[in-house]
């Protein structure tokens, strides 16, 4: 007996479903067809047209498929604006524990511009919240933070136990501890400050632990993944942040 049409286009939809999970993936580990590359000089134009920058941007990356090189690519994009810190997120840390990877898609893309093109900002790439030295700010640069779920629980743990020295040692009373005191002592911790504004990518309506008490004020605008973005995409997003204002509750 011949086998039904039914079994058949069961069999064909495997088959394709099957195949096209295969390609999706592939090509996420090795790009086939490159992206257009972007001109730096166009990114650095466009950014003086903007009338405001963020200079703390938070990608949040909630999606299951990680590409590297997009993350790297959306890197050299801010730099090349003139952004000066950026904070990679994911809930489980899968990019932070794949630092070397990023780091090293970033010097190859850099790599790969002229001379004439060359992003002259560095870009430091660290995991986790760290104090920044002043003397990285006082030159031009892009810090890079890798973070995960346990560095938003983290950080505001941090801030508890400051707070709580300074009431024990006197350099601080208890009747002072408001918002505004919280946001100097997590600045005057950490070097930086609080995002101005967090691209989030991906179907979840949430931060997931995104740096909890930094976000307050933080300008939230989505996208639905951050795999395959063009250019042209990530700076309407910056144009639309441009064109915001925050009022702050007034």
């Amino acid at each position: 007996m011949g086998k039904s049409p039914f079994r058949v286009i069961l069999r064909i939809i495997h088959y394709v479903v099957a195949l096209t999970t295969f390609v999706k993936q592939w090509l996420l580990k090795y790009p086939v067809f490159p992206f257009k590359k972007t001109d730096i000089a166009s990114v650095q134009s466009d950014a003086r047209k903007l009338k405001k920058l963020p200079l703390h941007l938070g990608l949040l990356v909630l999606e299951d498929e990680f590409s590297y090189a997009d993350i790297a690519r959306l890197i050299l994009w801010s730099s090349a604006m003139g952004i000066s810190f950026v904070s990679v997120y994911d809930v489980n840390g899968l990019v932070k524990f794949n630092e070397k990877v990023l780091a090293a898609e970033v010097q190859k893309q850099k790599g790969l511009q002229t001379d004439s093109e060359k992003i002259k900002t560095d870009i430091y790439i660290c995991c986790g919240i760290k104090r920044v030295d002043a003397k990285r700010l006082s030159s031009p640069q892009t810090t890079v933070f890798l973070l995960s779920m346990d560095d938003g629980f983290q950080s505001i743990v941090n801030i508890t136990r400051s707070i709580y020295s300074r009431v024990k040692c006197k350099q601080m009373k208890v009747s002072e501890i408001d918002p505004h005191s919280l946001d100097t002592v997590f600045q005057e911790e950490t070097g930086y400050p609080d995002p101005d504004m967090v691209i989030r990518f991906g179907q979840t309506e949430s931060l997931l632990g995104f740096m909890p008490w930094q976000v307050r004020l933080t300008e939230i605008l989505s996208l639905p993944s951050h795999q395959c973005l063009e250019y042209k995409t990530f700076r309407s997003v910056l144009l639309s942040y441009g064109n915001t204002q925050q009022r702050f509750g007034k």
